[in-house]
């Protein structure tokens, strides 16, 4: 029984020599390009800005907090989850921001322009 291993390697025999094979899931992190950010966006409807998303990660040396980025589509999805989250939360502190005001202060509110 081998213990503390889920799983051995699997090997290829090369010119009589066996050399272990990483998996597939271990490929390396590679960053997009602008344009290559921008068509996936495009193309999955990602309603995110890729300009601003390209930018913080480039900025940031494409890592997450402490971690090296392993996926950048996933990183898109999260990216655009949070922005969602945001302009929800903007309406419903609009909203609330209307509650208690008189029918004239809420017809003539003028923070939108803000």
């Amino acid at each position: 029984m081998n213990r503390g291993e889920t799983s051995s390697p699997a090997l290829e025999v090369v010119d009589q020599e066996v050399i272990p094979v990483k998996p597939e899931g271990n490929k390396k992190f590679v960053a997009p390009t602008l344009d290559e950010l921008i068509e996936y966006c495009n193309s999955t409807n990602a309603g995110i800005d890729p300009v601003g998303f390209w930018n913080f990660y480039e900025s940031k040396g494409w890592m997450i907090g402490k971690n090296k980025m392993k996926s950048w589509p996933h990183a898109v999805g999260t990216w655009k989850s949070k922005e969602r989250a945001k302009q929800a939360q903007k309406r419903e502190v609009k909203t609330d921001s209307l509650r208690g005001q008189s029918l004239h202060d809420q017809l003539t509110d003028r923070s939108w322009a803000d």
